[in-house]
């Protein structure tokens, strides 16, 4: 069994996964994720000994205690890869001050805790498949969606573990709440079902 890696993410409330999964369904990719599996990442960290994991968690459980809860909108669907055959399609999110603050804290946090993360600047996206399948170029017949309006409040972070054996494959361990936010570390966040 492979060593799983870890993650501090968003959550998505269930019911704005299941309306980005409908809309993104009207795409034909070859490796639609699964929806319980809809995330933000904001720190990977990879493999991870227990005390550097223990180590971030604190960290990060500190930082998050900082942070105003604040509310998210989705800004529409794009891609990675070449514009005929993309390779990552995801949706992203409207500009948020809130997003970007907790974002840089929890990033520095997890550097303090002696983690070597991706250098590159945030792109806060959802990926939502992977692997155009369709028997058209992506960007000369993809159908024309315009995507509902979705917002989600973010009420706190939480630390996934990978575990590719399985569907879903993200494993929610920890709950980090923002501040004013119900204290608990451990459990599902809110929206999260098995």
């Amino acid at each position: 069994m492979r060593q799983p890696h870890y993650f501090f993410a968003l959550s998505i409330p269930e019911e704005e996964k299941l309306r980005l999964a409908d809309q993104a369904d009207a795409f034909p990719f070859k490796k639609p994720v699964h929806h319980q599996d809809f995330h933000l990442t904001l720190a990977f960290l990879g493999g991870s000994g227990a005390d550097a994991l223990d180590l971030a968690k604190s960290k990060v459980r500190e930082v998050a205690m900082e942070h105003d809860p604040f509310t998210l909108t989705f800004s529409g669907f794009d891609f990675f890869g070449r514009p005929e055959a993309p390779r990552i399609f995801w949706m992203g999110v409207e500009p948020s001050e809130g997003l970007n603050r907790l974002r840089a804290a929890i990033y520095d946090a997890c550097l303090d805790a002696g983690f070597e993360l991706d250098p590159r600047p945030f792109a806060p996206h959802i990926t939502v498949a992977r692997k155009w399948g369709g028997e058209y170029a992506f960007n000369e017949r993809s159908p024309e969606i315009e995507p509902l309006p979705i917002e989600f409040p973010v009420e706190h972070v939480v630390l996934y573990r990978t575990r590719l054996e399985h569907i879903p494959k993200y494993e929610p361990v920890a709950t980090f709440p923002l501040k004013g936010m119900t204290s608990e570390e451990r459990g599902e966040p809110h929206g999260t079902a098995h």
